[in-house]
């Protein structure tokens, strides 16, 4: 990144002069063109080195837990506002959700099973010596003074507890990955539009220049060359921030994936 700003600071500086040189009549106007192109040039580098250094800082900040002060992305005026996205609704977030509810069921089960089962009998009895009839109530409840099944309930406990860290981090999880690819996305869309209204314009404008300036004389073959190139890099450049657009779509739709939309 700061290689691509002092190569930006470089490229401003010989615009300047450029631009000073093509008012004093020393050089044809297709200088302080071309100039700028490269100027335009450094700032998409600029871009990108900086895209590319808040993403590191986003997946370094990931592996201690994550971090809310983090830079913000670069975003485009014009770019659509990023969906909102409930972490809940997340398929994986849902299935933590599930296992951590039969999780829950399971350590109740087994504390169920740790109280005495009391067991009440009621039933009849003739007394021969009086010729009676007696009414007989009996009541059991087994002691457990060995066995209060303390075994399965820790090890449910500890099901419990494993399920609800799975399921809070499921959802950390959702949440990071669907700020990465909002972030990604914007960054991607303010670079393309960068490119497509303000770099490659210039970049055309100044192949135009140069080809009726050699046409006509005033320009040497190495002018034109210089000038294609130029435009051929960031046609480059086009191309690559379409990809980057597409993929952190891509990516934002995986992250807002929920069990209806899952494939």
């Amino acid at each position: 990144m700061d290689l691509a700003r002092n190569q930006f600071v470089r490229a401003e500086s010989l615009q300047k002069i450029a631009v000073t040189l093509v008012e004093a009549g020393r050089e044809p106007p297709l200088r302080a063109l071309r100039a700028r192109t490269v100027t335009l040039e450094a700032v998409g580098r600029v871009r990108a080195a900086e895209a590319d250094y808040a993403a590191a800082q986003r997946a370094l900040a990931a592996l201690w837990g994550g971090s809310e002060n983090l830079p913000d992305p670069v975003a485009s005026e014009e770019a659509a506002p990023a969906p909102s996205v409930d972490p809940t609704a997340v398929l994986d977030v849902r299935l933590a959700e599930a296992e951590l509810e039969t999780a829950i069921a399971a350590e109740r089960r087994e504390r169920t099973l740790s109280r005495p089962d009391v067991t009440v009998s009621v039933g009849g009895r003739r007394l021969a010596a009086s010729d009676e009839t007696a009414m007989a109530v009996g009541l059991s409840m087994p002691l457990g003074l060995f066995d209060r099944n303390q075994g399965n309930i820790t090890a449910a406990n500890a099901g419990r507890t494993g399920a609800e860290a799975r399921r809070n981090a499921a959802m950390a999880a959702a949440l990071r990955r669907t700020r990465d690819a909002t972030a990604a996305l914007q960054t991607a869309e303010a670079r393309l539009e960068f490119l497509e209204k303000r770099a490659e314009p210039e970049a055309l404008e100044a192949v135009r220049i140069a080809r009726e300036g050699f046409s006509a004389g005033r320009f040497t073959l190495l002018d034109v060359l210089d000038a294609e190139a130029a435009l051929n890099s960031l046609q480059s450049d086009l191309i690559t921030a379409e990809l980057d657009r597409a993929l952190a779509v891509a990516a934002l739709v995986r992250a807002n994936e929920t069990e209806g939309t899952a494939q």
